[in-house]
């Protein structure tokens, strides 16, 4: 009986022994699993983490070097444009002052055109001659009862007219005088600006010389200001086309020309002496027309 009992006692403890073994055993695999997995996954991590350190180098060490490069270009841009600015102000201040000479000269050349434009006694054609300038101014200035006073002087008429209550008066001009000849342009001049009435006078006499002056004479292929935005050989051109005989070109030359004038471009355009004419002026078709132009010597 003790005997079963110690073979008992003994096989249980076989028995627990296996099992512990086993849960040992088992224990021991699992955790060198454990360790080996572990192992691999902090390699792997090891790895990556190598792997991504060194894109990151590689990819700052590429930027770093495009900064660097971008910066060194930037300065070097940087420094010329200054160089380049600081050569500027020279050419600059020139510039200034040859446009500053150029039209201080352009301002008294009109002043002494206007002046040789006053200077001149008008040349009435004969087909209207001041007798029969003064019979229209007349006849069209009796039909305003506000005009007080006309007064003619060759081709400048002097008009002294009523206020609107009657009160006062005011004078105004109409300046028939182009250049010494009748073209059939005005200038006015009024102490009243705010008054239409010398407009509308001058629109009346003008349209009566411009009956007699078309029949006569003929117009400028355009306006002063236009034309002398052309070519020289162009505007003379212009002219023959339509119907002036006598067109010539004048050549004004320069050792140096500004830089803002080019060769050939026009100065001036006359017909006869009348500078600064519209395209609704007319003119005899064998007037003298002499268009000057710049030119550079070289």
């Amino acid at each position: 009986m003790l005997n079963d009992f110690f073979k008992l006692v003994d096989n249980v403890t076989n028995e627990t022994s296996k099992v512990v073994n086993g849960i040992v055993n088992e224990s021991s695999k699992v955790v060198n699993g454990i360790v080996n997995e572990s192992s691999k996954v902090v390699n792997d991590i090891a790895n990556e983490t190598s792997k991504a350190v060194k894109i990151v180098v590689d990819e700052t060490s590429k930027i770093t070097g495009n900064t660097v490069d971008g910066a060194v270009n930037i300065v070097n841009n940087t420094m010329t444009g200054i160089s380049n600015v600081i050569s500027i102000p020279g050419k600059v201040v020139n510039i200034i002052l040859e446009v500053h000479s150029w039209n201080s000269q352009e301002r008294l050349e009109k002043k002494q055109d206007e002046e040789l434009r006053q200077s001149l006694s008008i040349q009435f054609p004969e087909f209207l001659n001041q007798e029969e300038f003064n019979r229209i101014i007349h006849e069209e200035t009796d039909k305003i009862i506000r005009i007080k006073k006309v007064e003619i002087s060759q081709a400048l008429i002097n008009l002294e007219v009523y206020s609107n209550s009657r009160i006062s008066t005011w004078c105004f001009t109409l300046d028939y005088n182009d250049y010494g000849i009748l073209t059939g342009k005005v200038r006015i001049s009024s102490e009243n600006t705010d008054s239409s009435m010398p407009k509308n006078v001058s629109l009346r006499i003008s349209e009566r010389l411009n009956d007699i002056l078309k029949n006569q004479y003929i117009l400028p292929p355009d306006d002063y200001e236009i034309l002398l935005a052309k070519e020289p050989f162009e505007v003379k051109e212009l002219f023959e086309n339509i119907g002036f005989h006598n067109v010539t070109l004048l050549e004004e030359k320069y050792e140096k020309l500004p830089h803002f004038i080019k060769n050939y471009k026009i100065h001036s355009i006359t017909i006869e002496n009348c500078k600064y004419f519209d395209k609704d002026s007319y003119f005899d078709s064998n007037s003298s027309v002499v268009i000057s132009y710049y030119l550079q010597e070289d």
